[in-house]
């Protein structure tokens, strides 16, 4: 009982032991150490209500996410599409006003609103198509990104951005 290894070793043991579940319950916070950012920046990737453009900083981030799924092969990346209704529809309805598709200015009825849950979805979808693009164009394999299904979001995050949250799991 006296003997000062096994309490040291213990020390070591639980120190090890923190930084293993840290790794697997929160990559996350792992890859943002090892890039000197922070872990909400990583996390979620803003777009501007309406659209599915990438900001050049977004994009910067994802290459350096990629640059660390590189090295860490077992580490996915999950994107979680969203939405929200009213932001987004209203960004749509605005740019389906200022530039009609065929040149006119034709009266819109309920069912063929830009608003529907199917054009919010596939906007969610393609908003996770550009991250995935981003980091397969990096070198990271395709079957190690996943979209997952799109959600709506009733926040919104600075200046009325929509978030893309991503998640990174080890299997």
């Amino acid at each position: 009982l006296n003997d000062p290894n096994i309490i040291m070793r213990d020390i070591a043991f639980r120190a090890v032991q923190g930084v293993l579940r840290k790794t697997f319950e929160s990559p996350f916070t792992l890859v943002a150490d090892l890039l000197g950012g922070d872990t909400e920046t990583l996390r979620h990737i803003a777009f501007a209500a309406g659209t599915a453009d990438l900001t050049e900083h977004d994009r910067q981030n994802l290459s350096n996410l990629a640059q660390v799924l590189a090295k860490r092969q077992k580490l996915l990346m999950f994107i979680q599409p969203s939405y929200n209704a009213a932001a987004d529809a209203s960004a749509a309805l605005q740019t389906t006003a200022s530039q009609p598709p065929d040149g006119t200015q034709a009266p819109r009825n309920e069912t063929d609103a830009p608003a529907s849950a199917d054009v919010l979805r596939a906007l969610a979808l393609r908003r996770a198509e550009a991250i995935k693009a981003v980091m397969v164009a990096a070198g990271i394999q395709p079957d190690r990104v996943y979209i997952d299904e799109p959600s709506t979001l009733t926040t919104l995050g600075k200046n009325g951005a929509v978030l893309t949250s991503l998640d990174l799991k080890v299997p």
